[in-house]
Parts: structure tokens; sequence; C-alpha cells
């Protein structure tokens, strides 16, 4: 039995457990946004073979099962961001604390912390939420031709993903914000678990954003991520989370880091991201986001043909 629409090949496509690459055949534009907007794969191929990546045109790897950890792209920008850790570097102090040229959300949160911050934390956030509208501006944010063929489209964009941040216990304010102001600029459906209460202009500002937040030991909040995914999740309405991230002391990093991979069997379709808090937006930002190569061809029997460029 064949799928009667597009919507329903691409919600067959996407219950299989993996997603390396996935085709389409069109000269719709209509049909190439939904497809693009819907399928779940990591290296999309449009009128062409969806097989033989080119390195330094189609960076490759996959969504899903078809990744492992982060699933930052053989042959793309980040790959190697994956291999090794980073440490903190406050960096020096701006004798200004404007917030001009941040996104109105990121700027209220930040603003509705300030009266709990020391001088250094809140400059510290300040500069941290610049460092991510600049990686936001500069890659994450942008839809890249790095090949620049002409004849043949090759993108390489980012999605958002949904993320789990956990708060240990200890977890200093300032950090656990750096990492929800990542979240929010990503758009990533995240939800925030504190071990202890957040400042209540904070916890309002984020409920504005609906932001999920929740009050929680580590223990319950293991068992909440256990059961992503089960019926009793799906009631409670919050995003089914694919990435954990969390914030804290680094000897409860650790340890909160182990218990989830024993208790989740070393679950594939979740990745941990337990490293220290940086202000790097170009660190932050990646446990938010998937990358997903795109390659169209562009041209009809030699012809050019720059159709798909209206959609993306």
């Amino acid at each position: 039995m064949f799928p009667s629409s597009l919507f329903a090949a691409v919600k067959l496509a996407n219950q299989v457990d993996y997603g390396l690459t996935a085709g389409l055949h069109t000269q719709d534009p209509q049909d190439l946004a939904e497809w693009l907007d819907t399928i779940e794969a990591g290296n999309l191929y449009v009128n062409r073979g969806i097989t033989g990546a080119i390195v330094q045109r189609q960076p490759f790897g996959g969504w899903k099962r078809s990744s492992v950890g982060g699933g930052t792209k053989a042959g793309g920008p980040n790959y190697l961001a994956g291999l090794g850790s980073w440490q903190p570097d406050l960096g020096s102090s701006s004798p200004t604390l404007h917030l001009r040229g941040l996104d109105s959300r990121i700027a209220r949160i930040i603003e509705a912390a300030q009266p709990s911050l020391d001088y250094q934390a809140f400059d510290v956030l300040r500069r941290a939420a610049l460092s991510d509208a600049i990686a936001w501006g500069t890659e994450f944010g942008e839809v890249k031709d790095a090949s620049g063929l002409g004849i043949e489209r090759n993108l390489l964009r980012y999605r958002p993903v949904p993320v789990s941040v956990r708060a240990v216990p200890g977890a200093e304010l300032g950090e656990v914000l750096r990492v929800a102001i990542a979240a929010v600029r990503s758009r990533s459906r995240f939800t925030l678990s504190v071990a202890s209460g957040l400042p209540q202009a904070v916890r309002a500002v984020l409920g504005d954003l609906d932001v999920p937040v929740s009050l929680e030991t580590d223990d319950e909040w293991v068992a909440r991520v256990v059961a992503r995914g089960s019926a009793e999740a799906e009631v409670s309405g919050l995003p089914r989370a694919d990435r954990v991230r969390i914030v804290g002391p680094a000897d409860e990093r650790v340890r909160l880091h182990g218990a989830l991979a024993r208790a989740v069997d070393g679950d594939p379709d979740l990745a941990i991201f337990s490293g220290a808090v940086t202000q790097a937006g170009r660190v932050e930002l990646l446990p938010f986001l998937r990358e997903q190569s795109i390659s169209i061809t562009a041209h009809r029997f030699g012809n050019p043909d720059p159709w798909s460029e209206e959609v993306i």
C-alpha cells in the first residue's frame, strides 16, 4: 500500500529508528518546503541519488540512531569540537552593561536575573549572550553553501532539538541561565530542572516564554528522563528530550552523568552533554542543534534551474 500524500509518506519514513539519508524528486516548491520542514534525516537529497556524499560538498552524518552522541558531521565545521572538551575562560570585564543587540527574550531573562547576580556573574552572562548572538548570526542561524557550484546546491543548516537541562545541587545561577539563554537562542523546546528554586522574576520570564521549569531531586529527574516517550510522559505534555545538558560543579556533573547513563542502559537515542559551561556561543549552542546537509540538483539537462532558491 502506497502513501496517499507527501505528508503520509514522510510520516511513514519518520517511523524508522534511523535517519541517515532521505531523498525527494519534485519540481513543486510547496512539496519541497513541506518535506524539508518535516523529514527526519541528516543528509537530504533532491532530484539526485541519495548516496555518494563528496568531501567538502556534503558533510556527512545522520539523525536518531544514525548518529553517535551530538552527531556532528564528518567533514563539517563542528566535527573537531565534539572530539575534545572545553573549559571556561571568563575573559576581561566590560566597562559597559548594555544589552543592545540581544534578542528581546534573552534580554528579559538577563534583566530579571540582574538583582540576584554579582557584577562579574552578570557581566559574564551578558557577554555570553553576545557571543551566542554572534555565533547565531555567522553560523548557526544561516543556511550556507560552501561549495558554490551553481549547478548543485550543497547546503548546511541547523535544526533545533529538544533538550532536558538539569541543574544539579550546587549549580550557580549564572551558569544555569547561561545554558538557558543558549537554549532560547537556538529555539529549542527545552525543559529546565533545578535542585533549588530560581528567583521569582526569572521564573516568571521563563514562564512567559513557555519554558517548563521543575523543582526536583536528581533521582526524580532521572526517572522522568528514563520515562521519556512513554504514554505517561506523553500525557504530561512535556517534549521528549533527545539530549540532556547537565550544569553544576564538576563532581556532581560526572556523578549524575554516570547515574543517568546506567539508568537508560546506554540508550543510543539519548546524548548526554555534561561538560563545563563556557561563555562561547560556538560551544554552548551545539547541544541544542542538529546539523543537516541538503544537496539539490540545480539544473535540468545542463540548463540552470533555480526553482529551489525560493524555498531555501
